[in-house]
């Protein structure tokens, strides 16, 4: 007698077992796993590529003046405006580590130092070291936001030709001081000058103080053997006397 012969399953049982081992060996299609991974954008995972203070920042900075004396008035020369310079930077280096204030700029104009602060602290600061600094002796140091100093007023006068040196037209408004009591013209700042036959209308710039000085002598001031008369080109200051519109001589 033989060895028993096996008995084949049923054939639906054969077709359950194929169906399970194709399943188990293929890859499902997207119907099968619906389920997708969203690609990552790489424009997303890429830094700034703006890095420092941005344009509007450094356009808001808060500008700070350092001039001499109680009063703007007062020019330092280049000279002394360099050693305020370096008196400053001398009392940054002293700060503590992450602690110092921040400028975007900074410059000698005019006869004073101009700063850009880029916050509030950095003002703050200048404010607490500037009337300590002494960069030269017996130096007063004092500091203002730049918009609250008064900018020069301008004027124009005519001078007569034997008067006038074009080559330094500073002389003659110098000049101006020996024979008018009052007269402080070593700030006067010359913009322009208009050559005639027998002179020259000087553009000047002055301080306010300057106006008000001028508009009591009613905008004229002795020069030589005449009289030379102002007028004013911008609006003069609400005490001013006298008559800024006066023609020019």
């Amino acid at each position: 007698m033989g060895p028993p012969t096996a008995t084949p399953p049923p054939s639906d049982q054969r077709d359950k077992g194929k169906k399970r081992v194709l399943s188990s060996g293929s890859t499902p299609s997207p119907s099968q796993n619906p389920k997708k991974i969203a690609k990552r954008d790489p424009a997303a995972a890429q830094p700034s590529k703006t890095s420092g203070a941005s344009y509007s920042g450094v356009t808001s900075a808060i500008k700070m003046s350092v001039f001499v004396g109680p009063e703007p008035e007062t020019k330092m020369t280049p000279e002394q405006g360099a050693l305020v310079q370096e008196a400053i930077l001398q009392e940054i280096w002293k700060c503590q580590p992450g602690k110092g204030p921040k400028f975007n700029h900074c410059q000698v104009e005019h006869g004073m130092v101009h700063l850009r602060c880029t916050d509030n602290h950095a003002v703050e600061w200048l404010k607490t070291i500037i009337p300590q600094l002494k960069p030269w002796e017996g130096a007063v140091l004092r500091t203002l936001p730049s918009k609250e100093i008064a900018p020069r007023v301008r004027v124009s006068v005519w001078i007569p030709k034997e008067h006038l040196n074009v080559d330094d037209p500073t002389q003659t408004l110098r000049r101006l001081k020996t024979q008018n009591e009052g007269i402080d013209a070593d700030n006067w700042k010359v913009f322009n000058i208009k050559k005639e036959p027998k002179g020259a209308i000087l553009i000047v710039g002055m301080d306010e103080s300057s106006l008000r000085e001028l508009a009591r002598k009613e905008y004229k001031l002795h020069l030589g053997f005449t009289i030379v008369t102002f007028r004013v080109l911008e609006p003069k200051p609400k005490n001013a006397e006298g008559n800024a519109n006066k023609p020019s001589a």
